[in-house]
């Protein structure tokens, strides 16, 4: 079924008398899939459960995410999911900030371009605005993976980890942190 398929199943759940669940069900369809609705000439309310639910569904599979993580750190013991939380916090106070804020902008550029039926135009703003993502975490990229090698061997020598350790070797053996430091103590670094 194509995008327009999807987009015509549900304008017909809305213009039959099917029930209310029918016409639920054909929209939360045509959201999961994705339609080419004109959002600028359907129910409001229709145009913002279709444009809510790809977000609800993204913020769902971020917590879950965020929770397989811990599940996995969690093994390394409480020190490492200290430092996971902490991280979490960070990433979500400074880098969610500039990316929601970049978001936002972009939003509201390829809004209007759309809205003014510009889709050539809504097109290169938004790989303008993928550029530009780009651009903005090269900086905190190369900062954190310079200072990695750096951070991890300190905070393990802290809690008396031991990277020569079956355990620690068993879930993350051959990350430049660990072969860093097993350099660093005359260990094999294989």
């Amino acid at each position: 079924m194509t995008v327009r398929d999807t987009a015509s199943v549900a304008d017909d759940a809305h213009t039959t008398s099917g029930s209310a669940s029918n016409v639920l069900w054909a929209d939360l369809r045509a959201a999961l899939r994705g339609t080419n609705a004109d959002y600028t000439r359907i129910p409001l309310k229709r145009a913002v459960f279709l444009l809510a639910v790809p977000m609800m569904l993204e913020l769902v599979l971020e917590s879950t995410f965020a929770v397989v993580d811990i599940f996995f750190v969690a093994k390394l013991g409480s020190s490492a999911v200290a430092t996971v939380g902490l991280t979490e916090t960070y990433c979500r106070f400074l880098l969610y900030s500039i990316a929601m804020g970049l978001a936002m902008a972009v939003t509201a550029i390829v809004a209007r371009r759309v809205g003014e039926h510009r889709g050539e135009e809504a097109a290169l703003s938004a790989v303008q605005a993928i550029v530009v993502a780009l651009l903005v975490s090269l900086p905190f990229a190369v900062a954190t993976t310079s200072s990695s090698a750096n951070t991890l061997p300190w905070d393990l020598s802290r809690q008396n980890m031991n990277p020569s350790s079956r355990s620690w070797r068993r879930y993350a053996p051959h990350t430049p942190p660990v072969r860093t430091m097993r350099k660093k103590r005359g260990l094999p670094v294989n």
